[in-house]
């Protein structure tokens, strides 16, 4: 169903009849005339038994609840079975006590108010964080000077005390260094009057409510409505002071008790607020007052919950989440930590998520891509009186529109176009040249105001979108821009699936995109008519031996020698390791990283347990494929090392102790160099799901290998005799493992383009230097992805024999592919592949480009990578040309 259809009325025969009490509301919703014939047509009711539901809000009928309305007013509550009645808030309503004595079973909560009463007792649980972001801003006359919180001492700064809602400006005055005991609190109410009259300062305000307020009034000096650029207007997020704000909350109680109940609600909800984000006008329209002021709200709430596109509705970020946790817990006066069930069950989005799945299925835009903000202002001249009205921006040459929030910072590219304007001047005539710079400054300034709300890809695609339309634009720069645009708007910017055009536009010849493409772009299409024979899990490891009780722990780390895993650097030769009865490679380089960077006695390993967790860890490495084994998991784990070492050896020359990684990071890197191919089949991904093999169904075709290696090596831990971890307190073990397997699943070569492109872009965008900048989980991610690839930076003989071992594992999965009928991928057609091209082109297009990437993070001149590479493609081109 196309997206306009969606969040219209429903054909005749399935609309509900029923409609619903909203209480408090001067106006009824509308009713569809074909529900007045009940008795005629009882097969377009739902003949369901209707649950009544009462959800309260926390203030009075608006647009920041239509979403409610509009459930109520379409049926979508019917729809699901429920009967809901929607109570108004205001002064006197408790929306916390509303759903703790169970008068209301839904509650719409600001997020700080429900964590400041799970603070003092109730067990609340946000089940849809509806609001993406803080509203909130702080505003105040230019001519007061109070520009941010640094002014605030000796000042008047007013805050809604209630219900946790000064929260957030007082941790805006914190992150100033400013404590609310050096300013005078006042409460301000809900009104923006104290700022007109001077009795407050700075007073608080939401950018959908009361700057609307501020925006809409007469200046009775200018006889216009007063403009952001008579106020300061800081708006909290932008400062780092996020702290999500509208959202639905139930008592944990009724939650375990009625997950069908809020499920059935939920969808209903979002059905009501995608109805609002497609005709906002049909849900101003059910307000008791439906005037331009709710439309500026309307447009700033959908604003609001379609902040992040591509982000799942009602499912708040991670980020934003955690900064919403941990700053509602730095001001409060309860002393729970973080970690503590307070702030962990605060959320339960589980039900939302699933809801979000099924919309979709049903063609539902439930993740915005489709959503596109409308800017207004308010002025006077768009009618005539002393009131005023609400305009929508236009692209114009005059600069007297008024934007929501004025931004920081002007757009680097607009300033370049008025340099190029300042050289127009000394060419054109005086005339044109003074109405090409004043286009130019209209420009400027129209980007200078631009909201600094919304998604960067959003406010970059808005941009551009303006630049196009410029007439000096010319053509081939146009088409350009269409392009960069519609890239953008693709949510693929670092999706592998770009890439086959891109090795077009760089003529590159078919058998190496062939190759490139098999190699690093994840393959959906299943044959069902080749099954593989189900097997159990024991088909695919082996059967893990016992570890031998009678190993010395003593002797175990003098077994190593002085000679440890990192002093041989890139020159390591695992072929040449000296055979040890007692250890095998896998074991000794282990242990040998774990001891060398102190995690042994840091965590207080316990070393007969960690023998016998990496004794099991070789038993379940093949022992028949020719390359995914325990020797190649051994040489992984000890490049691993030596980038770590090289890392921290250069964090702290240079005193960096931001960049140096900490000693739970580096235990994650090292177990997951050890894991990151337990139990490989010797097939890739694409044959995976090419034949729906079980490891595929197990892990919903999701990186089926990745996730397979570390769910099988982290459940060896599971039993005692394995677990070296025992003296772990419960939350870092989760942050270990949590890590780990997002290291393991970052090997996935078909996410390749997508984490290296996360780091290209971190690193161009960043002034401060990459090791300081970088976020040392993506760092590590870089890390392991390079060890597991690095065999062609090795010397010539280690990287001729590794390759000899990829070839004869990827022919023999080619010869597989040929008996069931399959498709022989790229390079592993034992009859036609030219393997010393194969290798070329990986190393050219692959290896190359991530040795590049890393040596901006970590210095790899002196381990000889780059030379051997250079050295490794001219051989392997030579023989190529044989």
């Amino acid at each position: 169903m196309d997206e306009d259809d969606r969040g219209k009325e429903k054909p005749f025969l399935s609309f509900p009849c029923r409609l619903f009490e909203i209480e408090t509301m001067a106006v009824k919703p509308k009713i569809p005339e074909r529900c007045s014939v009940l008795s005629l047509h009882l097969s377009s009711c739902t003949t369901c038994s209707l649950t009544p539901i009462r959800v309260q809000l926390h203030w009075t009928a608006q647009a920041q609840f239509a979403g409610y309305y509009s459930a109520a007013s379409f049926g979508y509550f019917e729809d699901e079975c429920l009967s809901v009645t929607v109570v108004a808030g205001g002064p006197g309503y408790d929306p916390v006590e509303e759903l703790t004595s169970g008068r209301s079973q839904f509650a719409n909560l600001w997020a700080a108010t429900a964590l400041a009463s799970r603070e003092a007792g109730t067990r609340l649980v946000t089940v849809s964080q509806l609001w993406q972001s803080s509203s909130l801003v702080c505003v105040s006359w230019k001519s007061s000077g109070l520009s941010n919180p640094s002014h605030w001492p000796g000042h008047t700064v007013g805050v809604w005390d209630s219900n946790g809602l000064a929260t957030e400006v007082r941790v805006l005055g914190r992150e100033y260094g400013v404590s609310e005991k050096n300013y005078t609190e006042v409460a301000q109410g809900f009104t923006v009057s104290p700022l007109f009259d001077g009795s407050i300062e700075v007073i608080s305000a939401t950018t959908y409510n009361e700057l609307s307020q501020i925006l809409e009034t007469v200046n009775t000096e200018t006889q216009d409505t007063y403009k952001t650029s008579d106020l300061y207007i800081l708006r909290l997020a932008d400062s780092g002071v996020v702290i999500v704000e509208d959202s639905v909350v139930v008592t944990e109680e009724f939650l375990a008790q009625n997950e069908t109940i809020v499920k059935a609600f939920l969808k209903a909800l979002t059905r009501g607020w995608l109805k609002c984000r497609l005709d906002p006008e049909s849900c101003v329209s059910l307000l008791p007052t439906s005037d331009d002021h709710q439309r500026w709200m309307m447009n700033e709430v959908n604003r609001m919950l379609w902040l992040f596109r591509g982000q799942p509705f009602g499912v708040p970020t991670s980020s934003a989440w955690d900064s919403t946790l941990s700053l509602c817990q730095s001001v409060s006066t309860t002393n729970h930590p973080l970690n503590s069930s307070v702030y962990t069950g605060a959320l339960n989005t589980t039900l939302q998520r699933s809801v979000v799945q099924e919309l979709s299925d049903e063609g539902y835009d439930v993740y915005g891509f489709n959503y596109t903000y409308t800017q207004f202002s308010w002025c006077l001249k768009c009618k005539a009186g002393s009131k005023a009205t609400l305009c929508q921006t236009m692209p114009a040459s005059n600069k007297t529109s008024t934007t929501l929030i004025t931004a920081i910072s002007v757009p680097f590219g607009i300033l370049a176009l008025a340099v190029t304007a300042i050289s127009i001047v000394l060419l054109l005539k005086l005339k044109e040249a003074r109405n090409r710079v004043q286009q130019l400054e209209d420009e400027i300034d129209k980007h200078a105001n631009f909201s600094v709300v919304g998604a960067p890809a959003q406010k970059a695609i808005d941009s551009l979108i303006r630049l196009k339309k410029k007439h000096w634009i010319g053509t081939s720069d146009h088409d350009e821009l269409s392009r960069v645009i519609s890239l953008i708007a693709s949510n693929r910017l670092y999706n592998a699936d770009m890439l086959e055009e891109s090795l077009q536009a760089k003529k590159v010849d078919a058998e190496v995109d062939a190759f490139l493409v098999d190699l690093l772009v994840k393959h959906d299409k299943a044959n069902p008519l080749h099954l593989p024979e189900s097997s159990t899990t024991s088909s695919i490891m082996t059967i893990l031996v016992e570890a031998d009780p009678s190993i010395s722990t003593d002797s175990l780390f003098k077994s190593i020698g002085d000679s440890r895993a990192t002093n041989a650097g890139w020159d390591f030769d695992i072929f040449s390791m000296a055979p040890n009865s007692m250890l095998s490679p896998l074991e000794m380089i282990g242990l040998a990283l774990l001891e060398e960077f102190g995690l042994v006695s840091y965590f207080h390993l316990d070393v007969r347990t960690l023998v016998s967790f990496l004794r099991r860890l070789c038993s379940g490495y093949s022992t028949t494929n020719p390359y995914h084994n325990a020797l190649h998991a051994a040489d992984v784990t000890q490049a691993m090392g030596v980038l770590l070492f090289q890392y921290q050896k250069s964090a702290q020359a240079q005193h960096c102790s931001a960049a140096t990684l900490s000693p739970m990071e580096l235990l994650c890197a090292v177990v997951a160099a050890l894991i990151h191919d337990f139990a490989h089949p010797g097939v890739n991904n694409n044959f995976i799901t090419a034949t729906m093999h079980e490891i595929g169904l197990q892990h919903n075709f999701i990186s089926p290998l990745e996730n397979m290696h570390a769910s099988e090596a982290l459940q060896l831990l599971l039993r005692k005799e394995n677990n070296f971890l025992t003296d772990l307190p419960s939350n870092e073990y989760l942050e270990f493992h949590r890590n780990v397997v997002t290291l393991v699943l970052a090997t996935d070569m078909t996410r390749h383009i997508e984490i290296t492109g996360q780091v290209t872009a971190k690193l161009s965008t960043t002034s401060t230097g990459a090791k300081s900048s970088i976020d040392h989980l993506l760092l590590l991610q870089i890390m392991l992805k390079f060890a597991d690839i690095s065999a062609p930076s090795r010397k010539w003989p280690q990287c001729e024999r590794w390759a000899t071992f990829v070839q004869n594992e990827f022919y023999s999965q080619g010869d597989k592919e040929r008996v069931l009928g399959l498709t022989i991928s790229p390079g592993m057609d034992r009859t036609t592949t030219n393997w010393p091209k194969c290798q070329a082109t990986f190393i050219k297009y692959v290896v190359q480009p991530l040795a590049d990437l890393m040596d901006q993070m970590i210095n790899l001149e002196t381990l000889g990578i780059k030379e051997n590479l250079k050295d490794n493609e001219a051989r392997w081109m030579e023989l190529d040309h044989q």
